[in-house]
């Protein structure tokens, strides 16, 4: 597989414009110098210390490189400040025919990051035409028997026994372009299994992770992140894997800032983490092992803080495993092609200010933002349990998602709201003006918006005139706010109706 089209089925480059913000390394928290911060004098510590694992994902391009390339890109990995490298092992370079192993090629790129002091995490991908479904001499359709891939994968930890530290099942099996014809988690179980078990019984203490999904929705051949996962499940996956990873690809902004947003990579990771949990899963964590953006859709500063505030802001999340950049160098820097322009470094190893800043990123230990030490004091004394987010902007405030709900802070104070009603109003930005209490929160808009919690009923906001015509008999909502002839609108409640005209008149009519 070569690093082009690696990134194409994603397309998950978000609408929103990313502002250009010089310097991600160390103490420097530009975005938040624009809104009121929260003050404490709980001491700084690193949420999630394992998370400190970085790395950059070469992909494939590194097995046919020359010796001098191999030992300049190894050595730009170790000098860019990770402690790891991800590199594909192609089945279809490895085992060209069946039982005829060539490690030429992956021999050598073990033993230059070895040389290196790195870690391996290896991917196992790309079928060779012998044992492709179909006889297909297109690399990336699926294996024909899950088995022989699971006897290539025990071949592979037989050989590296003690040299690799994790394998990675697989490339982006939910979309097409790498799992054709057709994304199968059926079939990608069956695999899991089988490579799951031979790696154990060739290097017990080897790490297996599984899915290396990517971000995308369920259309046009690919099947979204979360719906690829719990097939996996259905199909028997469960206790063959050490860990999931995803590739939480958006252009638009860094991974915490686009927290708000339902079908953001990070809600889409919180959801992951969830089902995860529902099926005994959730001490497992949640390795992203491809992160990044080319050059041709955000200009380097963009890229730089897009990388640096992401994988700082990765560390305040409980699930968070390592964080892999993708990738280290351009392929062609002249290119119009976004996928030739991921690298932090150009073609001819002139860094970008990417490479510069995540290497003293590193250096400094992935410090803290001062801003997370009063989320997690104000977690704590409200029993909110881990935390399912990092810290993230929300209008004039910030906000984190735990798992029994969401803490604010805001101009008027701190304030914690229940799951369901931070859900709700999450992707509006507003912030809430007081305590949740009885069932009801009101929260801060240039009309009045109040959202209602009841365990039966459900969850909705009342806002505008309607709100302003609700009165306590009346109960809660028992719908959102909906369509009625002549252009007004109406709303139930458990005791009555309110119904608004265009002409302004309010109507309350009681049950």
């Amino acid at each position: 597989m070569t690093a082009l089209d690696r990134r194409r089925f994603l397309g998950a480059a978000s609408a929103l414009l990313l502002g250009s913000v010089a310097g991600c390394a160390g103490e420097s928290v530009p975005s938040e110098s624009t809104r009121p911060g929260p003050t404490g004098t709980t001491p700084p510590v690193s949420a999630n210390p394992t998370a400190t694992v970085l790395g950059y994902s070469t992909g494939a391009s590194v097995l046919w490189a020359d010796p001098d390339l191999l030992a300049r890109t190894m050595d730009a990995v170790r000098d860019g400040g990770v402690s790891s490298v991800r590199v594909d092992i192609s089945w279809n370079f490895a085992e060209p025919s069946r039982g005829r192993y060539d490690w030429t090629s992956s021999d050598r790129v073990v033993d230059a990051a070895a040389a290196r002091g790195l870690t391996v995490l290896a991917t196992l991908t790309n079928t060779p035409t012998w044992a492709a479904l179909g006889g297909s001499a297109v690399h990336t359709t699926a294996p024909r028997d899950p088995a022989e891939y699971g006897r290539f994968a025990g071949a592979v930890a037989e050989r590296y026994r003690g040299r690799i530290a994790a394998y990675e099942i697989w490339n982006e099996p939910n979309g097409t372009i790498f799992f054709g014809p057709q994304p199968d988690p059926v079939r990608y179980t069956a695999m899991l299994r089988e490579a799951f078990a031979a790696i154990r019984a060739a290097d017990p203490d080897v790490e297996v992770i599984a899915g290396a999904t990517g971000n995308t929705a369920t259309e046009n051949g690919q099947v979204d992140a979360n719906e690829f996962v719990a097939a996996v499940y259905d199909a028997g996956g469960q206790g063959y894997f050490d860990a999931l990873s995803y590739h939480p690809y958006d252009f638009g902004m860094p991974l915490g800032d686009a927290t708000r947003y339902p079908n953001s990579p990070m809600q889409q990771m919180i959801r992951m983490h969830q089902l995860m949990a529902e099926r005994g899963d959730g001490g497992k964590r949640i390795w992203i092992t491809e992160y990044g953006a080319p050059t041709t859709d955000v200009d380097p500063i963009g890229q730089a803080r897009l990388i640096c505030d992401s994988a700082r802001q990765w560390t305040e999340v409980s699930f968070a495993g390592p964080f892999y950049v993708y990738t280290l160098r351009d392929a062609d820097s002249a290119s119009e092609d976004p996928e030739d322009r991921f690298g932090v470094l150009t073609d001819t190893f002139d860094p970008k200010p990417g490479y510069r800043d995540f290497a003293a990123l590193a250096a400094s230990g992935l410090p803290p933002r001062p801003i997370v030490a009063d989320f997690e004091a104000r977690a704590r004394e409200a029993s909110l349990g881990e935390a399912w987010s990092p810290v993230f902007p929300l209008s004039d405030g910030y906000s984190q998602q735990f798992a029994a709900g969401s803490v604010y802070s805001t101009p008027r104070g701190w304030f914690v709201s229940p799951p369901a009603i931070a859900d709700l109003l999450r992707p509006s930005g507003l912030l809430p003006i007081g305590p949740f209490a009885d069932g009801i929160q009101d929260f801060a808009s240039e009309i009045d918006v109040r959202a209602y919690f009841h365990p039966v009923f459900g969850t909705f906001a009342v806002y505008g005139a309607i709100l302003s015509a609700w009165e306590p008999r009346l109960g809660f909502p028992m719908t959102a706010e909906y369509a009625v002839e002549d252009g007004g609108r109406a709303q139930d409640f458990e005791n009555g109706r309110i119904t608004w005209a265009v002409t302004g008149e309010t109507r309350v009519s009681t049950s």
